[in-house]
Order: C-alpha cells, then sequence, then structure tokens
C-alpha cells in the first residue's frame, strides 16, 4: 500500500470518527418564557427557543400532559421558533406549560411557566338609575 492511499484510508477512519460525533451535540436552550398574565382575548407567547444539531423538534406540555394540537383549532399553535402562541385565550387555557426538546442526541425540558387567565369586566350596557335621599331631597345618579 502506497503513502497517498494510507493517508485516505486515515483520513476516512478520522473523518468517520470525528464528523460523526459533531453531527449531533447536546441541545442548549436560548429563551424560556417565565409565569405570565394575560386578560380573556389576549395573545400569549410562551418561548422555547433551542439550539442542536441536529435541530431539535419542540412539543409542548399543559400539566404535564401532552398538548395534543387540533388542525381546526387555529388558536393554538408552535410557532417555527418552537414558541408555542395562544391566541384569544380563554380561561380554560390556564395551567403549568413546559416545552420538550428532542434530537437523536438529547432530550431536555424547559422550565415550567403558568399561564393565568384574568375575565375581562364590561361595563353595563343598560344604565340604571339609582335614588339616594337626603333630609327629603331626592339625588339621582
Amino acid at each position: 500500500m502506497n503513502t497517498n492511499e494510507q493517508t485516505n484510508r486515515l483520513f476516512r477512519a478520522l473523518s468517520n470518527c470525528c464528523f460523526a460525533s459533531l453531527s449531533a451535540g447536546p441541545l442548549r436552550f436560548l429563551s424560556q418564557t417565565d409565569s405570565i398574565t394575560a386578560f380573556t382575548g389576549d395573545t400569549v407567547l410562551l418561548k422555547c427557543e433551542v439550539v442542536g444539531e441536529p435541530m431539535p423538534s419542540i412539543h409542548w406540555q399543559r400539566n404535564q400532559e401532552d398538548l395534543v394540537l387540533s388542525p381546526g383549532d387555529t388558536r393554538v399553535a408552535v410557532l417555527p421558533s418552537g414558541s408555542l402562541q395562544i391566541s384569544r385565550i380563554q380561561a380554560g387555557d390556564g395551567g403549568i406549560y413546559r416545552c420538550i426538546a428532542k434530537n437523536p442526541a438529547s432530550s431536555r425540558t424547559g422550565n415550567e411557566a403558568e399561564v393565568r387567565v384574568l375575565s375581562v369586566l364590561h361595563p353595563s350596557t343598560t344604565s340604571q338609575k339609582s335614588t339616594l335621599s337626603l333630609n327629603g331631597t331626592k339625588f339621582c345618579s
């Protein structure tokens, strides 16, 4: 075997060894959301930006159960960044959320973020008059 063949074999052996170990790396969170409070009807964004090689798949849990996204429900969506967007939030959307990132090399769970939903109080559309009487004089409001 000549020197070129030996060099090529050595290069291939090193390439397989070293490049294979570089192809799958640990996952690292770039940003995550802490707890958030929103009013009914608001849009909330729960961040889960993760990097790794290869890029991980992201899924979400609510109250430690997998969040199943319905194709017909456009209110809840996982964005390309991995963040979860909930539009027109409702009281039933409240809970503890966390993202899970997975690739062939590893799996990581994000921090827990509590989503609290507050009701919006709307003023009454019908006005009610109340009467107050003081020393025989009537006042209306």
